[in-house]
């Protein structure tokens, strides 16, 4: 993820709010490396990443860029589906590895409401698959 962040943010018509987005994931991850390295960046990378995740709708969109940029075949199919940005950016976390519940403890009770929302986007009743799985089979049918 670190290398493909950085080759896009060598890319000259990169939009600034992306550009911003990306640098500040990049930061987070850069953190993160260097604190299995020294426990001097430990409490730093957990300070960012907690005040990250408190804007919600910042950290969905972030990996939703993020997605895009690693992951852009991925991105265009749940495109095809007619997902907005921001379920895009939900089915993300997902694809991140979260389950249901976890997704409903960090984004409330909009979770099911969002949840069955894309389930319907997806061509999927309730008696199909779990949509973690299914997001995560559609992220390895359409990896790079």
């Amino acid at each position: 993820e670190i290398n493909d962040l950085n080759d896009a943010l060598k890319n000259i018509h990169l939009e600034k709010n992306l550009r911003q987005c990306i640098s500040e994931r990049l930061g987070l991850l850069n953190k993160f490396i260097a604190s299995n390295l020294t426990p001097h960046y430990s409490k730093d990378a957990a300070n960012e990443l907690e005040q990250l995740m408190r804007n919600k709708s910042h950290f969905i969109d972030s990996t939703r860029i993020s997605f895009l940029i690693e992951h852009p075949k991925f991105i265009q199919k749940l495109k095809k589906h007619g997902l907005t940005d921001n379920e895009i950016g939900y089915c993300c976390l997902y694809a991140m590895g979260f389950n249901g519940k976890e997704i409903s403890s960090f984004m409330g009770p909009q979770h099911y409401k969002l949840s069955s929302l894309i389930r319907k986007k997806l061509g999927l009743s309730k008696h199909d698959t779990n949509l973690d799985i299914y997001i995560r089979e559609i992220l390895a049918q359409n990896s790079k």
